[in-house]
């Protein structure tokens, strides 16, 4: 056991923070299921009306977000540093704010030939947010079972990975049609880069979470 893991150990426990960072958690994974909806859509009407839910859960996560921040400046003892806390609900927070983002252009663009691209990167995403819900229900655990969360960050590697080769597969199809529009070009590398950005903030989540095991675990 290392020093830090036997200071944690030693100090009083505060377990307020980790009902908060499922709240965040579990508010992640509605934004997920939310944009499996938004893309599975079947008209733009349904699309917008979805949309909005995305926009209240994105607010929420704010909120939600804020709450920790204001806990961390008024709590003498935490029970990981607070600069770990503050940046693992940061970036859980930029996973719904891109997430949201997304969304948005989805909704303005209407990218017509990236619909199986979306798909499937939609089924990729909801399973990010899958895994970091889990990461966040059990991180109170950290210390006595690391292997959950590190199966979890497992999973996001490969998501990441299956994520980037997607993507590439996808930007090679479409810069490779001579049929599309320089217009519709740029809609739609905007688009996959908002995917990709998504996913890939899923990962640097489970970086912190590697890094978090070592220290405390």
């Amino acid at each position: 056991m290392n020093i830090n893991a036997i200071l944690a150990f030693l100090k009083p426990k505060e377990n307020k923070f980790f009902p908060m960072i499922k709240a965040i958690g579990d508010n992640l994974l509605e934004g997920g299921v939310t944009f499996k909806k938004l893309v599975d859509a079947k008209d733009i009407e349904e699309a917008r009306a979805i949309k909005a839910k995305m926009k209240e859960l994105e607010v929420n996560g704010d909120a939600l977000l804020n709450n920790v921040l204001f806990e961390l400046n008024n709590t003498f003892i935490t029970p990981f540093d607070r600069e770990d806390i503050h940046n693992l609900c940061e970036s859980l927070d930029n996973v719904l704010d891109i997430l949201n983002s997304l969304g948005k252009r989805i909704v303005l663009y209407q990218p017509r030939i990236l619909q199986s691209h979306l798909e499937k990167s939609s089924d990729i995403v909801l399973e990010c947010c899958k895994a970091l819900q889990i990461i966040c229900s059990n991180l109170h655990d950290l210390q006595k079972h690391p292997d959950v969360l590190l199966e979890q960050c497992k999973k996001l590697h490969s998501l990441e990975q299956e994520g980037d080769d997607l993507y590439d597969a996808t930007i090679a199809k479409v810069f490779g049609d001579e049929s599309i529009s320089a217009v519709e070009l740029i809609k739609d590398k905007g688009v996959l880069s908002y995917v990709e950005n998504t996913i890939d903030e899923t990962y640097t989540v489970s970086k912190q979470i590697k890094n978090m095991i070592v220290k405390y675990a």
